[in-house]
């Protein structure tokens, strides 16, 4: 189940932070980006333009970025001065301003060429989680530092994808559903979607051999990256026959409100599945492990944590132990959601949180930990946080032993 890698898109990238003579206009009105010279690597030597290219800025969600066409122009400004050395340039037009308007001296800047010619760029908030998830994708560490551009052509840059970085670069229009292999063994078994609980099962089953107790950091991740596929897989073929039979109202008119309302449906639909696959995924690794556990017990003010150990009854016992009790609660992506986890369990004044989002910033995690809440985040994720973060994170399998024990 591949989901394929970045050669796949991309000849090279480049990136750095930016400075303020490529986007202050107080200092510099100069409309190009600096430090470019081992952009050769990718762009070759010929003058280019590259007009049909789109850009994006990045303020914190990574879901919203702003976007903005544009067209920059790669040339050697000596090419007709042929007894001196080149000096290349790379431009940007006028069309990008709404773009680097928004940009200051410190962000992240990305350029990558695509394997169709075009060229994308990226421009991240210094310090934001979306800077985090660029940094991921592409493998770009601490050296976006200087004046000059890193440049990695796609040999030095390449890396498989998983469908966290498949769906990124979905949302940036660079991937599709269309760029995935189909899973005949899925589309016969299923002609409509199951349940969530037995689809869990069934991507469990496909996953390949695993072992949760050992290694459940990974084992989550497989079983969440197979049924992301497999979902994928039965969902373009449950749409792809709806839209054939067509949105007609019954006096024969195109129904727009029943489009729109199947639409929505498929985007909810996959939402919310996300969510209840990574609980039913966890709950299955807890049960391997011989961890008890209740599951959307209520608490007080109707609260619903996800995870209560060692159960419920043991948590309503005003006689055991409080230090003995743990509450997980779990989300795919926190955002601003994970104070609502504060407020759940009142017995449980130290609190845990899983989260697959990767490299929430800091001030968000130094946040977490003034309200003594612990941040789960499966190891293979803990990469795209800060040494400093990284240090105060736990993996689910920290997690486990600390409710075993």
């Amino acid at each position: 189940m591949e989901w394929g890698s970045l050669s796949k898109y991309f000849h090279g990238i480049g990136y750095k932070c930016l400075t303020a003579t490529e986007v202050d206009p107080s200092v510099s009105h100069g409309h190009e980006f600096q430090g470019i010279r081992r952009f050769r690597e990718i762009l070759g030597t010929d003058n280019r333009e590259f007009d049909n290219s789109l850009a994006f800025y990045f303020e914190d969600a990574i879901e919203e970025p702003e976007v903005a066409s544009f067209k920059v122009t790669w040339y050697d400004s000596r090419r007709n001065a042929p007894h001196r050395s080149a000096e290349y340039r790379l431009y940007y037009d006028v069309s990008l301003n709404p773009i680097i308007e928004k940009a200051c001296p410190g962000d992240l800047i990305v350029i990558a060429k695509k394997k169709d010619e075009s060229m994308v760029v990226l421009i991240c908030k210094a310090g934001s989680s979306a800077e985090a998830r660029i940094r991921f994708l592409f493998g770009i560490n601490g050296d976006a530092q200087g004046r000059l551009f890193n440049v990695r052509t796609i040999d030095e840059v390449d890396s498989n994808l998983d469908s966290f970085g498949f769906s990124l670069l979905e949302m940036l229009g660079i991937a599709g559903d269309s760029d995935l292999a189909s899973d005949d063994e899925v589309l016969s078994k299923f002609s409509t979607f199951p349940s969530t609980g037995e689809f869990s099962e069934y991507a469990r089953s496909r996953a390949g051999a695993t072992d949760p107790v050992a290694e459940p950091d990974a084992t989550l991740m497989l079983w969440l990256d197979t049924e992301e596929w497999l979902f994928r897989t039965l969902e373009r073929k449950v749409v792809a026959e709806r839209i054939e039979m067509g949105f007609l109202s019954p006096d024969g008119t195109t129904d727009v409100d029943g489009f729109v309302s199947f639409s929505l449906s498929v985007q909810n639909r996959g939402k919310s599945r996300a969510g209840r696959a990574l609980e039913n995924h966890l709950a299955e690794i807890f049960r391997k492990c011989q961890i008890p556990f209740d599951e959307q017990q209520i608490t007080e003010n109707k609260a619903k944590p996800d995870f209560i150990f060692p159960g419920i009854a043991e948590y309503r016992d005003e006689n055991f132990d409080p230090n003995n009790l743990y509450m997980l609660g779990v989300k795919t992506s926190c955002k601003d959601r994970w104070r609502q986890v504060l407020s759940e369990a009142n017995r449980i004044s130290h609190k845990h949180l899983l989260t697959l989002e990767p490299g929430i910033s800091p001030n968000q995690t130094d946040e977490m930990r003034a309200h003594d809440l612990s941040l789960v985040v499966p190891s293979p994720i803990h990469a795209s946080y800060t040494p400093d973060q990284r240090d105060w994170l736990m993996s689910l399998g920290d997690f486990i032993q600390v409710v075993r024990q």
